[in-house]
């Protein structure tokens, strides 16, 4: 998931299903939302087609 990925006021987020392999939204909560900006604001601005959540070890992929 990219920060384009994220639809702040439709409160959706879109992820590629592992089996059709197709881009589908996801509806998400308010309170995701809340913890996914707080989650954002602490690992800084990234680039709209950055991973937003990355590994801790070994070589940054989505």
């Amino acid at each position: 998931m990219t920060p384009a990925d994220i639809d702040w006021p439709g409160q959706i987020v879109y992820a590629v299903s592992k089996g059709t392999k197709l881009r589908e939204p996801i509806p998400v909560s308010p309170q995701s939302l809340v913890v996914l900006a707080t989650y954002l604001d602490a690992v800084g601005m990234l680039a709209a087609q950055e991973p937003v959540f990355r590994t801790r070890r070994g070589p940054e992929k989505p």
